[in-house]
């Protein structure tokens, strides 16, 4: 009865072990760095609310990829 166990135990932290590492894989951690770096661009703006000083924020701000996020979970949800 013990050595069921043991072995239900095992089978299960394998399987977890086995999904855990497939997401991990699987996912691309250069993007995550890219978006904070980005984030933070952003984060640090000006805390002025003269026209002026929010047009320097917003010309200073890329918004190149700001749905390249959006494409990848759409390519991702497709399957």
């Amino acid at each position: 009865m013990k050595n069921r166990a043991v072995v239900a135990l095992l089978a299960i932290l394998v399987i977890i072990i086995g999904v855990l590492a497939f997401v991990i894989s699987d996912y691309d951690f250069s993007q995550t760095k890219k978006y904070r770096n980005e984030l933070t661009k952003i984060e640090s703006t000006s805390e002025s609310d003269e026209i002026e000083d929010i047009e320097n924020d917003l010309n200073s701000t890329s918004f190149e990829n700001i749905d390249s996020e959006l494409n990848s979970l759409e390519g991702e949800l497709s399957y």
